[in-house]
């Protein structure tokens, strides 16, 4: 992988890269190829020039950058889906190889390599549940508990606030069960 070089300070513009003189950028250049301009840090996707390791970093990305708000289980199945193609190809490229060659050069080595951990990543993967399972009940007690009818209060007035807490205490105990869920899937070894 390539690495990126900070510039603090643009001695000149770069308009086709939207960069002006004063401003910070990173630039990275291959062996063989051009020179490539950020004004972000760039991600380990863009500093490679693997096909394999293009698509491997942008799932890592993908999945350092899932939030609470996604539907996990669609989540999940995406980033499945295109480890299983990411397989399907490093599979592919073996068989392609002549046998003499899958066994005993170091490409067919790394193929294997890859194949058993990508598979090693789905199966971890498979192993976790999104299942989100919050007790309602409980919460709605816990919420009353913690707020009870105000004198002033007549029991509409009390019903409407404690529906109004119950789903804002509901909410954030929803969001700390995905926040578990995500910080699983954020641990698996990708075995990169």
């Amino acid at each position: 992988m390539t690495r990126a070089i900070f510039v603090k300070k643009a001695q000149k513009d770069y308009p086709e890269h939207s960069i002006k003189k004063g401003e910070s950028y990173y630039w990275w250049k291959f062996r063989f190829g051009g020179k490539h301009f950020s004004k972000t840090a760039p991600k380990a996707s863009q500093l490679t020039q693997s096909g394999f390791l293009q698509t491997l970093y942008d799932i890592q990305e993908r999945i350092e950058g899932v939030g609470v708000d996604e539907d996990l289980d669609s989540f999940l199945t995406e980033v499945k889906s295109d480890l299983e193609s990411l397989r399907d190809e490093c599979q592919s490229s073996l068989d392609n190889m002549p046998q003499h060659l899958q066994e005993s050069s170091s490409s067919g080595e790394m193929l294997t390599n890859r194949i058993d951990a990508l598979g090693s990543f789905m199966d971890e993967l498979d192993g976790i549940s999104t299942d989100i399972d919050v007790d309602e009940d409980d919460i709605r007690s816990n919420v009353e508990e913690e707020n009870p009818k105000d004198d002033s209060e007549d029991d509409e007035a009390y019903k409407a606030r404690i529906d109004e807490l119950f789903e804002i205490a509901l909410e954030e105990e929803t969001n700390e069960k995905k926040q578990q869920i995500i910080d699983e899937i954020q641990n698996v070894d990708s075995g990169d």
